[in-house]
């Protein structure tokens, strides 16, 4: 098979996920992503910023990522974006969400309020469910139906529950 000089990162099924539309790099000259225009059906909005209309003018907010740890319930609520600027506090907060659990224990990372979950954020989560496995922690990981999140984590084949 001839190297094409493709990183095995640039593509896949995460590959330029934001809110459901290739980035104009993956995507090819025409599509609808190279005209910044999302099908509505893949445009997902935040809790209370409105709804996507039919013919997508109302575009979704995107807001920036943020975390709240209650140690009490062993619970790390994540809201806004985990995009490439953010999925390294994600990945310790994750890190911080396990090693604070001893084994047998059950901890919950919750994607309901999150706007946008690229491949970094995916590697951020998987490094945190490798290091449950090896802690012996289980982890359940949260999401809203038809959202971003609930879309890349099905596709990876990643272990998550609908709220």
């Amino acid at each position: 098979m001839a190297d094409t000089g493709t990183s095995r990162h640039e593509g896949g099924p995460c590959a330029g996920m934001r809110n459901g539309a290739l980035s104009s790099r993956e995507a090819g000259p025409l599509s609808p992503a190279r005209r910044h225009i999302a099908p509505a059906a893949w445009q997902v909005m935040s809790a209370g910023s409105g709804s996507a209309s039919p013919g997508g003018s109302a575009a979704p907010t995107e807001r920036p990522y943020g975390s709240l740890l209650e140690e009490s319930r062993a619970v790390l609520r994540v809201h806004g974006s985990v995009d490439e600027l953010s999925a390294h506090r994600f990945r310790s907060d994750v890190l911080d969400l396990i090693g604070g659990a001893t084994v047998g224990d059950r901890v919950t990372v919750d994607l309901t309020e999150v706007d946008f979950f690229p491949c970094s954020a995916v590697a951020a989560l998987v490094t945190g469910l490798n290091a449950s496995r090896a802690a012996e922690v289980a982890v359940e990981v949260l999401v809203t139906p038809d959202t971003v999140p609930e879309k890349v984590l099905t596709i990876c084949r990643l272990p998550h529950r609908h709220r």
